[in-house]
């Protein structure tokens, strides 16, 4: 549970990792290399003042975005690709964490198809962030919709867990949690959608608690084609 100098901090590296989400939407282009987006990601946010990265940031291209934690490689982004960008700044040592996945070019029906069940989930999910829920409620909010779309199989990992001065800690998102969200908690909401030898999605926000509901302190574009 965050205080107000806390979340002072967290609404900094959310906006300086906002800020970095940016970039990457607008550097992301074929013949890239994927460390080549994630340098641009970087500087843009050290730029602007982070103390750094949250974690190692993620530019996972073509079937490698099928991969939750695919990290960045030398592979050059191509057309067509589907492309996960997963990135996080610090400030005064707090964390943010937001994800968004794109095409590079006209996506196939496929890929709308799949980017519109992933955006449902984690908008209905995000609908859900309240005090005193269950975690494990907001989590089948987004599990049960990609379920009923016949993804379920594919959803491999928890809904989110909460940040802070780490970028995992508690209260945590899945279906095994006992925790109970509670006002002040920083939490993300990413669900995702991952398919060997076709590509992943994932979308996420950094989300802060509150009594009627919750707000989210990360902002991008969540468009699909860049």
């Amino acid at each position: 549970m965050k205080d107000e100098t806390e979340l002072k901090y967290m609404r900094k590296a959310a906006e300086l990792t906002s800020e970095g989400m940016k970039t990457a939407l607008e550097t992301i282009k074929p013949g890239l290399r994927e460390y080549e987006v994630a340098a641009e990601v970087e500087y843009t946010m050290r730029r602007r003042g982070s103390g750094g990265v949250a974690f190692d940031t993620i530019v996972a291209s073509g079937l490698r975005s099928a991969f939750p934690h695919g990290g960045c490689t030398d592979r050059t982004i191509r057309r067509g690709d589907l492309v996960v960008v997963d990135i996080g700044a610090k400030h005064q040592h707090y964390r943010a964490d937001l994800t968004r996945t794109v095409t590079v070019g006209k996506p196939s029906s496929r890929q709308v198809k799949i980017h519109k069940v992933v955006r449902e989930a984690q908008n209905r999910a995000f609908q859900s962030v309240k005090a005193g829920v269950k975690a494990c409620d907001v989590d089948a909010v987004a599990r049960r919709l990609i379920e009923e779309e016949g993804y379920g199989e594919y959803f491999v990992h928890g809904l989110g867990h909460g940040v802070g001065l780490d970028i995992h800690e508690p209260p945590a998102l899945n279906p095994e949690t006992k925790d109970r969200l509670k006002v002040g908690n920083v939490v993300t909401v990413e669900p995702g959608i991952y398919i060997i030898d076709f590509g992943g999605i994932r979308i996420e926000d950094t989300v802060l608690v509150g009594k009627g509901g919750a707000e989210r302190l990360t902002e991008a574009s969540y468009v699909l084609r860049v």
